[in-house]
């Protein structure tokens, strides 16, 4: 017996074989994440981490508390995002903690787009002075696959930024100071926001591991196949 894959097959192969690898290990982060989230939520007894005063980053899921002044004018808007079945977007607002250049973006919720793409949603007024505010923390969204949001050049000049699952390093780009990495989901019942139904985290992380299997079974049946088709009998 001997392997002999053609190079077309082995090309095609790998292709699979990282394609389903991704999108794996992606469904089992989201899983991972969510569980973070529903744990943390529901222990009351978490202490609230002052990042102004702590100068740190907290864990995933974990309540915060910020000071800081709002840059109303340079937002972000988190693109087709639905609610109700509506298309809408979510509203990322930085804010630049007291006695420092650093940004935190807050998720201040969900809005309505308007029906012509060319018009943008209206996001209301913020204080300009100092403001304290609580949420959780969480990670920045990740899109199954790449997007074409890591990108930063001159053509993306002017605010807000209307994007799809932007990358940490195209946020520092965008701001061109520092910019925490990751996200404050703003809480619920503070002045400011959108619709924020945190505790509504659609697809449960038991639902993403159960995703992250199939992805992970059709990787392993495609690397079979291919060891199984190609190996070929010796001549007698």
């Amino acid at each position: 017996m001997r392997f002999r894959p053609p190079v077309w097959a082995t090309l095609l192969t790998t292709f699979a074989v990282v394609l389903f690898g991704s999108l794996s290990w992606w469904q089992m982060q989201r899983g991972q994440e969510k569980a973070e989230i529903i744990a943390r939520q529901g222990n009351h007894s978490d202490a609230v981490v002052d990042v102004a005063r702590t100068q740190t980053l907290p864990a995933h899921g974990r309540r915060v508390e910020l000071r800081g002044h709002w840059l109303a004018d340079e937002e972000v808007l988190l693109d087709n995002k639905t609610h109700n079945k509506r298309i809408g977007v979510e509203v990322w607002t930085p804010l630049r903690l007291s006695g420092s250049d650093h940004l935190i973006l807050i998720n201040r919720g969900w809005v309505p787009a308007p029906l012509r793409r060319d018009e943008l949603p209206d996001t209301g007024q913020l204080p300009g002075e100092q403001v304290t505010l609580q949420g959780y923390w969480r990670s920045l969204p990740r899109a199954g696959l790449a997007t074409d949001d890591g990108r930063c050049d001159a053509s993306m000049s002017g605010w807000p930024q209307r994007l799809n699952y932007p990358s940490h390093a195209l946020l520092e780009c965008l701001y061109q100071r520092p910019v925490a990495n990751g996200i404050v989901l703003l809480d619920p019942q503070a002045d400011g926001g959108f619709v924020r139904e945190w505790t509504d985290l659609g697809i449960p992380p038991e639902r993403h591991y159960g995703y992250a299997f199939q992805w992970a079974s059709l990787m392993l049946t495609a690397l079979i196949l291919y060891i199984i088709l190609n190996y070929r009998r010796s001549s007698p």
